[in-house]
């Protein structure tokens, strides 16, 4: 069963921004997926690095388009971007070097972020960044 389920109530009305959070929760599912089944670093650690990847270039997307339109909030996002990346990179890090185990928490973790940073941060430029036209 799915970690995240994508749903309307998610939408943040912007095709491309949905369409990207639509992938990094197939990546979320996939990597909780791996954890449950106990697939250790065969599995684990290259979803968690493609979710890093992804994650960032996803935010990068985002943050362009808000300075582009010269969104007035982009500071919370920039801000809470770096602190979600950061955060993962070291769980990763960590990892990889054999000074934490990778368990449920992550993905616990990885999963509640996404889901509330979208419903609220995320849907905060919606009105806004609509009336600029971009869908």
């Amino acid at each position: 069963m799915a970690k995240i389920e994508w749903n309307e109530k998610l939408s943040v009305s912007i095709l491309m921004f949905d369409t990207e959070h639509k992938k990094l929760i197939s990546i979320i599912n996939r990597l909780d997926d791996a954890m449950k089944q106990g697939k250790g670093n065969t599995l684990v650690s290259p979803i968690l690095k493609e979710l890093i990847n992804y994650t960032k270039t996803h935010f990068t997307h985002e943050e362009r388009i808000m300075q582009q339109h010269k969104y007035p909030n982009i500071d919370v996002q920039i801000k809470e971007h770096k602190g979600f990346v950061d955060k993962i990179t070291s769980m990763e890090k960590d990892f990889a070097d054999g000074k934490a185990m990778l368990s449920l928490s992550l993905s616990n973790f990885v999963s509640s972020w996404i889901q509330n940073h979208i419903m609220k941060t995320d849907k905060a430029y919606t009105k806004f960044l609509n009336e600029k036209g971009v869908r």
